[in-house]
Parts: C-alpha cells; sequence; structure tokens
C-alpha cells in the first residue's frame, strides 16, 4: 500500500499570507494616492508661478506713474485654476516702487494654499497668520519697479 503525501496550503499558511499582504496593497494604494496629490500641487504651483509672472509682466508695461492706482491691493482670477491672486504696491520710496505679487489657490482634496483661505483676495479675519497685513502663499514673487 502507498501512502499519498498531501500538498498545497493550508488554511492557516493562507491565512498569514493574507495578513501580510493587505497592509502591503494598503500602503501601495496610499503612496500612489499621495503621488498623485503631489504631481497635482506642482501642476498647480507651476501655473500659478506662470500667472505670477505674466501679472508682474503687466505691471512692469504699465507707466511708472499709473502702477500704484492701478494694481495696489487689485485681485485677479487666473483661468483653469481655482485660485485668487492679488497685487500690492509699496511706495514708501520715491522713485522705486516694491511689488508683491501673490496667488492662492484650493487643491481637489479641499487643502487651500496660502492664507487666503476663502479665495476672496481679501484679507479677511484670521487670515494673516504672519502678521504682515498681506496675504501671503508659497508663490509669491517680490520684484522692484524704478521710474529710470
Amino acid at each position: 500500500m502507498r501512502l499519498r503525501t498531501k500538498t498545497g496550503f493550508t488554511l492557516a499558511e493562507i491565512l498569514i499570507a493574507v495578513l501580510i499582504l493587505i497592509p502591503v496593497c494598503v500602503a501601495t494604494i496610499y503612496v500612489f494616492i499621495k503621488c498623485v496629490e503631489l504631481s497635482e500641487l506642482a501642476r498647480h504651483s507651476s501655473e500659478a508661478v506662470r500667472e505670477i509672472k505674466s501679472k508682474v509682466t503687466q505691471i512692469e508695461n504699465t507707466p511708472f506713474d499709473q502702477i500704484k492706482n492701478t494694481f495696489h491691493n487689485v485681485t485677479f482670477a487666473p483661468a483653469g485654476l481655482n485660485a485668487m491672486g492679488v497685487t500690492y504696491i509699496d511706495d514708501t520710496e520715491p522713485d522705486m516702487l516694491t511689488v508683491t505679487a501673490t496667488l492662492c489657490w484650493k487643491e481637489k482634496n479641499g487643502r487651500v494654499m496660502g492664507e487666503d483661505k476663502d479665495l476672496d483676495g481679501q484679507l479677511d479675519g484670521g487670515e494673516d497668520a504672519n502678521s504682515n497685513g498681506m496675504l501671503d502663499s508659497p508663490v509669491t514673487v517680490v520684484t522692484r519697479v524704478s521710474n529710470f
């Protein structure tokens, strides 16, 4: 009489394998989702930089004596991005203007990048985290325009 050997996995072995694979799969999916969010953040940051550069170029192409009246504390909404920008003009030096342009936006996950939490371009209560009197954002450009 010949004995047959049983091959295969026991129920305990399968359960242990599943208990190991579940966290690995969950972690892989979590990392993938975070990578997609970071990719979107990078794309939005690039778009914000492009919009800010465009606004600064527009300011630089404006006659010097009209810049403050035209652009100080003025909001702008870029197309294709759930965002609001604002420009500030500091004229404390007579022949030199300090131009600050900032853009805040909202990501798909609801996170707002910058201090303008309601994306209205206005400094509302509780939005000025560093108490500098301006809305700040990860995408802010400060430049100087001279009257020369």
